[in-house]
Formats: C-alpha cells, sequence, structure tokens
C-alpha cells in the first residue's frame, strides 16, 4: 500500500493523535498493512514480539491457554503492546475470527529514524505506553473489585446455603420420622383392611349361599304352588260336588285355607318367576354422571343382568352397533337417543331417567315424537332411586307394568275396595285413613294421603270413563258435586298398603285413556300458572294430576292404552328421614 494511505490510516488511529505530522510520515515508514484469514494466528502465546498491531477491520479473539480471554472488534485496538513494554515473550495467542486487516508497526525501527530527535520519540512513546498501562491498570482493578464483589457474594451464599442445608437436613429428618410413623399407620390400617377384606369374603360366600338357598326354597315353594296346591284345590271342588252334605261345611272350611295358601303363594310364585326372567337379559345405561352409573350398578348387582354403561352418544352408538338390549335408560343429555332407539329397535324398552326438577324436563319431553318411558331418581336418597330403578328394569322385562304390591317388601298385606260410585268416595278415604290411623302415620302425612285419594278417586269416577262406542267422555262435564253411579264394567280399584317404610295408595280404572301427552301438556299448563286453561269446560278444571304430584313423594302412572290405568302414589312413612319433599313421577306404558 502507498505511504501516502498508510500515513492516512496512522492518522487515523487514536494512538498517533499527539504525534507530529513529520513524525507520522516517517513512522508511515516503517509500517505495512496486513490481512489474515479467518483462524489465522496475528500473535502466539510463548513466542517474543517486537512489533504493535492495529486493528483496522474484523474481530479477534485473545486467548490464554485456550480459553478466551477477550474479544476485540473496535478499530484502532492495540494487539501485542505488553510483549513489547515488558520485552517478553507474548502472554496471549491472538486468532482471527474472520478476514481481519490490521496495521504493522515495527517498533525497533523507530530508533533509527533519521533526521528525529530520539528522546521526543520515546518520550511519546512511554507517554502512550503509560496511558495504555494506566488504562489496563483501572480496568483491572474494576474487575478485582468486581471479583472481591462476587467473593463476598458468594461467601455469603455459601453461608446460607450451609444454614439452609442444616435446615433441610433437619426437615428431611423430620419428614423421614412422620413418613415412617405414617408408613406404620398405613400398614396397621392395610392389616385391618385385609381383615376386613377376609371378613367381606367370608360374608360374600355366605351371601351367594343364602341366595342359593333363598333361590332353592322359592323353587320349591313354586313346585308346591304350581304342583300341588292349585292341583289340591281343583280335587277339593271335585270331591265338594260329589261329598255328603255333612263333610261340605269341613270341606268349605278347608277350601278356604287352601286358597289363603294359593293368595300367599301366589305372590312367591310370581316373585320367582320375575327373578328368572332377568337372567341374561342386557341393560344399556347412557348416563354423564359417574354416580348414576354407580346407582345402576348397585341395583342390578347379583340380579344376572348384563349392564353396560356409557357416558355419551357416542359410546352409546358404538355399543349398539353390536349388542341388542332388552332395556336402555337415558338421561338429560342423551334425550335425543330415545328416537333413534325406537326407529332402529322398536322392540327395545327405552326408559328416559332424570333428578331435573319436573318443569325443568317438560319441554325436552314434549318435543318427542315418540315417547320414552319416565323415571325419576331422587340424588339425596340413594337407597329409595335404588330400589325403583330395580323395580322399574323388572317391570319392564316382565313385561307386567301394573301392581302396587311391586314397591312394597314381600309380606305386606294390601287393602283392596272397589270404587262403585261418588256418593262413597268419602267413605272409602274413611276406610283408608282409618288403616293408616292405626299403624301410627302422623297426621301431616294424613292430610297428604288424603288429598291424593280423593284427585285419583275423582279422576277414576269422573274422567276415566268413557263411552266404548264412541271413545268420549261420559261424566267429565258434570260438576264433581253431582252423584255419578257407575256400571259394573266402569268400577275402578282402590289398594292401599304400607310396610313400615312406605305408604302407597292407588287406583286402577278399566279404561286406559290418560297419555304421556296429556299428563305433560296439564302439567306444563299449571306449572307457567295456567292451570285449566286447557280444559274449561270440564268439571275438574284439569288440575287433579298436578295436586296428585305436588302431594306425593312419587307417582307412578301405568298405562295400558284403551284397557287400563293404574295411578299409584307413594309417600315415606317418617318423615324425618325426608329432608326435602321433590315431587315427581314416573310413567309406563304397556302394549
Amino acid at each position: 500500500m502507498a505511504e501516502s494511505n498508510v500515513r492516512s490510516l496512522i492518522k487515523n488511529l487514536d494512538f498517533f493523535k499527539h504525534f507530529p505530522d513529520h513524525l507520522l510520515d516517517e513512522i508511515s515508514k516503517i509500517s505495512s498493512l496486513k490481512k489474515f484469514e479467518m483462524g489465522s494466528e496475528i500473535l502466539k502465546q510463548g513466542q517474543s514480539n517486537q512489533n504493535l498491531y492495529f486493528l483496522l477491520k474484523g474481530s479477534v479473539s485473545v486467548v490464554v491457554d485456550e480459553g478466551i480471554v477477550a474479544n476485540l472488534n473496535k478499530t484502532g485496538d492495540l494487539l501485542g503492546e505488553m510483549s513489547v513494554i515488558s520485552n517478553k515473550p507474548c502472554a496471549a495467542t491472538i486468532l482471527a475470527n474472520n478476514e481481519v486487516e490490521v496495521l504493522e508497526l515495527e517498533v525497533e525501527k523507530v530508533n533509527n529514524i533519521p533526521n528525529v530527535n530520539i528522546d521526543q520519540i520515546q518520550h511519546s512513546l512511554f507517554r502512550i505506553y503509560s496511558n495504555i498501562l494506566t488504562e489496563k491498570l483501572r480496568l483491572t482493578n474494576q474487575k478485582a473489585k468486581h471479583f472481591e464483589d462476587l467473593s463476598t457474594d458468594l461467601e455469603n451464599a455459601k453461608q446460607n446455603l450451609v444454614l439452609m442445608n442444616k435446615n433441610l437436613e433437619k426437615k428431611v429428618e423430620e419428614r423421614t420420622q412422620d413418613l415412617k410413623e405414617k408408613n406404620l399407620q398405613l400398614l396397621e390400617s392395610f392389616q385391618v383392611l385385609e381383615n376386613k377384606n377376609t371378613e367381606l369374603n367370608a360374608s360374600y360366600i355366605k351371601l351367594e349361599e343364602l341366595i342359593r338357598s333363598r333361590d332353592l326354597t322359592f323353587q320349591m315353594l313354586d313346585e308346591l304352588y304350581q304342583s300341588h296346591l292349585i292341583p289340591l284345590q281343583k280335587e277339593m271342588k271335585q270331591y265338594k260336588e260329589s261329598a255328603a252334605s255333612a263333610d261340605k261345611e269341613l270341606i268349605d272350611s278347608m277350601d278356604k285355607e287352601v286358597i289363603g295358601l294359593i293368595n300367599h303363594m301366589a305372590f312367591i310364585s310370581t316373585q320367582f318367576s320375575s327373578e328368572r326372567k332377568l337372567k341374561d337379559r342386557k341393560v344399556l345405561v347412557v348416563d354423564t354422571i359417574r354416580k348414576q352409573q354407580i346407582i345402576a350398578k348397585m341395583a342390578l348387582g347379583g340380579t344376572g343382568v348384563s349392564l353396560d354403561v356409557a357416558s355419551n352418544s357416542d359410546e352409546a352408538h358404538k355399543l349398539l352397533v353390536n349388542e341388542k338390549y332388552d332395556v336402555i335408560f337415558v338421561d338429560s343429555e342423551n334425550l335425543s337417543l330415545a328416537e333413534l332407539i325406537h326407529q332402529s329397535s322398536p322392540n327395545t324398552q327405552c326408559v328416559y331417567v332424570t333428578s331435573e326438577p319436573i318443569d325443568k324436563y317438560l319441554g325436552n319431553l314434549k318435543k318427542i315424537q315418540t315417547k320414552p318411558h319416565i323415571i325419576s331418581r331422587d340424588d339425596d336418597d340413594r337407597a329409595f332411586t335404588v330400589k325403583n330403578f330395580m323395580t322399574s328394569i323388572t317391570k319392564l322385562i316382565n313385561k307386567n307394568i301394573f301392581g302396587l304390591d311391586k314397591y312394597f317388601a314381600w309380606g305386606t298385606t294390601f287393602n283392596e275396595l272397589k270404587v262403585t260410585n261418588s256418593s262413597h268416595r268419602q267413605q272409602l278415604i274413611e276406610s283408608m285413613i282409618s288403616y293408616f290411623q292405626e299403624l301410627g302415620v302422623r297426621k301431616s302425612n294424613l292430610s297428604r294421603v288424603q288429598t291424593v285419594c280423593e284427585e285419583m278417586l275423582m279422576n277414576a269416577i269422573y274422567d276415566a270413563p268413557v263411552d266404548k262406542k264412541t271413545g268420549k267422555s261420559k261424566y267429565n262435564h258434570l260438576s264433581r258435586l253431582e252423584t255419578v253411579e257407575l256400571n259394573p264394567d266402569e268400577q275402578s280399584v282402590l289398594r292401599f298398603a304400607s310396610d313400615g317404610l312406605l305408604m302407597g295408595v292407588s287406583v286402577e280404572d278399566p279404561f286406559g285413556g290418560l297419555t304421556i301427552d296429556t299428563l305433560l301438556t296439564y302439567l306444563e299448563s299449571c306449572y307457567v300458572g295456567e292451570a285449566g286453561k286447557l280444559n274449561q269446560e270440564k268439571g275438574g278444571a284439569g288440575r287433579g294430576l298436578h295436586q296428585i304430584i305436588e302431594n306425593s313423594d312419587l307417582v307412578i302412572f301405568n298405562v295400558l292404552p284403551k284397557k287400563r290405568t293404574e295411578v299409584i302414589a307413594l309417600f315415606h312413612a317418617d318423615l324425618k328421614t325426608v329432608n326435602q319433599q321433590y315431587p315427581s313421577f314416573h310413567f309406563f306404558t304397556g302394549s
């Protein structure tokens, strides 16, 4: 490079800013421009050096013992000055990080510059070296102070760590001791559970033996009923016809005993037959609530029914592809499945099950063209819900939805009275109330039972009867104060009973005129405050069904269209066991 260009570069470097022009001219003669490729060594640690290098372009790394201690990239950064000042080998290697250009000054030739005061040159250089060393010392002091502060911080951190370690060791020791104690407690609890599990296994085995014994007993009683008692009654009837008059009184007495025994045994035979029909039947429960799935499993445990559970419609569809079910239960979230099930499998019994208040689900039910059976559940009374769930399945699988007895314990006595005319209505109610009073039923419960029974009898007398030819109601237009005498084929039956836990009242008519659509429409009008609007010309004003449901703990409607309707009202015998009354109903349609 021409001297003029080198002189221009030198003049722009801070290192030479105090040098006179004539001296810069001479220095430019002993300076040269050098280029280094990336990775090249400009200076090497341990080698002697008598030249100064000024960085013009690129960046370099300062490496000491294979470790990078600094990076330089500013124009004018000085390289190799410490080896020149100390006259010792280079203390670091200078590596080019990329393409680098430097200006090299041969310091030894400075002393031989002609016509120049050597002392002046030496003075300028030493002053510059002094400034360089002073700046390096200042930076070193700053670093030393920084390291000293770091050292103090590290010492403090060390002390804190030591203290934390001691606390941690103490906590670990305490936690270890706590875990040992808890582990010991768990071992003791495990032992208790193991003992209880052993007891449960023993109880389960015993229960299986009892169930087998019970089934065997029921089977023997059923054989006694079918193979002996019924034939015996027939033989006694034949013998009575040919017996002497003196023996007929004795035969009548024996016949009454046999008939009474047959009536008791008929219930056992029916129960046994119903349970046998449950074996190997398939039930699907589609319910989003885990708790309700468990209740369904509890209800069907030990019955022989095969139960599948789905939490949503997608799971249900997958099961329905490969399986056929006798009964399918769907909750509110999956109510749309009801119509699909009816379309794809008309013989499958579909049941809508809900724990919502009546007024909340009426609208959704009314939208469905083909109505499923309906049952409600009480989230606060699991035992009652389990019992009703099981009873409902038994009714549907056996295709026998009628009967107050299905909701009561075995051995319960049922009272039965004919409903012949409206004037005897009060007498029937008094007979029922007298029965419950003798059982010690509370007055508050008696009041509810009386209200419900009154409405049920009103419906049976005035609303249910229809003309067989025209299908029109015969007495619905009459005032409820007007006397109605029912024909023998129009008469209903009032039944009532209690097993100590439940009280029940039912009225059955021979018409089967109540439909689920009628019930939903009447209830909707009542819950929106428009009771009677749909039947203003009728004597009862249409409020009866609403009154029956609101005053009962559970109402069951069993309907065989155009043939038979049974309305069952259930009440908890002890109101203390009921936290809050939730009016609800079931609806079953026979075919």
